[in-house]
């Protein structure tokens, strides 16, 4: 995966931890649950819509 990340001019760690997340993912673990979801405040243009 880093060297995937690498060849494509990408961020190898940030490519990793995606892959990491998403196989415990696919395996059931709970890492995913927690890290796979972003707390970032944004506006809501329409009821429901970001």
């Amino acid at each position: 995966m880093r060297h995937a990340a690498e060849v494509t001019g990408r961020d190898a760690n940030q490519w990793s931890y995606l892959w990491q997340a998403a196989s415990g993912a696919g395996h059931g673990q709970n890492c995913f649950s927690i890290e796979g979801f972003d707390l970032l405040h944004r506006s809501e243009y329409e009821p429901g819509h970001y």
